[in-house]
């Protein structure tokens, strides 16, 4: 289930893998103005207020699972209270400015492939299911490609779970280089850590943004992040956060340069050692493929399709 809090934009999918369930919209008409939703083929959207769900002519009439989803509050911001959708997968990850927005990428351009995009999985006939090995699932417009996760690393075939003429990039995540096809994400390479802090050296691929800065996170096996606090760059086995639990080490106010606790005092769980960043990629919006349609990509960045809680 989801507790809604009290802010104005909300995006996320109906549902994972494991639970699901159709919520009424016209029962949330208190708390929800209107909702925005991919039609099934994913090239566009829709468009519903919750006070005509209950319409015989109505386009959306619930929370249907597999969907993705943007919705807005109704009434003014001082009658905002705290409301639960069952069986919502909430992509704010934080109601707070940080705005981190996902731990998985939205969309993606891999060269020679074309643009993929998350899917929903409303109707199996018409789309990729929406998760597969417990990962999301990526298409392009036309549907002529998927990427998905294999249990290991994420493949680009016909099908999902069909490996004939498969591509795969040896990534946990679906946006990394898949071989001579490049990836048109954002991308930082971190060198230098050793002993049992070399796991958090490699490629860091852009999944989403915090603090209106790209969030990093480790292509290998998922398990680190780099984003910027505010003030600095943090490199983390947290996102978002760094508090008494996490594993961290401080860098600057620039996103590329050195990630020194040399001396001890720069984190935690990196005590005496030094590493560097360097840009590794270019700009996620550098690269387009003209007849292809953004699936469930908004202007402002804060549409959100997975959660901490689903790693």
């Amino acid at each position: 289930m989801a507790n809604i809090d009290k802010i104005n934009g909300i995006s996320g999918f109906q549902g994972t893998d494991l639970s699901c369930g159709s919520v009424s919209l016209y029962g949330l008409r208190n708390f929800i103005d209107k909702v925005f939703v991919s039609s099934p083929n994913g090239t566009s959207y829709t468009v519903q207020t919750t006070s005509g769900a209950n319409s015989p002519f109505a386009a959306v009439k619930n929370f249907d699972c597999g969907i993705g989803y943007i919705f807005f509050r109704a009434g003014a911001e001082s009658s905002w209270s705290t409301f639960n959708i069952p069986n919502f997968e909430v992509g704010n990850l934080a109601s707070t400015n940080k705005r981190c927005t996902t731990l998985f990428p939205e969309s993606f351009t891999i060269t020679g492939k074309g643009t993929f995009h998350l899917t929903s999985g409303a109707d199996p006939s018409k789309v990729s299911p929406a998760w597969y090995s417990k990962m999301p699932v990526y298409k392009t417009a036309n549907g002529s490609l998927s990427a998905w996760f294999d249990g290991s690393v994420y493949q680009i075939s016909g099908s999902v779970g069909n490996k004939s003429g498969a591509i795969n990039n040896s990534s946990y995540l679906p946006n990394a280089h898949y071989g001579d096809a490049k990836s048109s994400s954002s991308m930082i390479e971190i060198s230098g850590f050793t002993g049992s802090s070399a796991a958090a050296n490699g490629q860091y691929f852009e999944v989403g943004y915090l603090n209106k800065q790209p969030l990093f996170r480790n292509a290998k096996d998922g398990k680190f992040y780099y984003f910027f606090n505010g003030s600095t760059w943090v490199l983390s086995d947290t996102p978002i956060t760094v508090n008494g639990n996490a594993c961290y080490i401080n860098g600057g106010s620039s996103k590329t340069g050195a990630l020194d606790n040399s001396g001890g005092s720069n984190g935690k769980c990196f005590d005496g050692q030094k590493a560097n960043v360097r840009d590794g990629a270019m700009d996620s919006r550098s690269l387009a493929v003209e007849d292809e349609k953004s699936l469930l990509s908004t202007e402002d960045k804060l549409n959100v399709m997975i959660t901490e809680e689903n790693l």
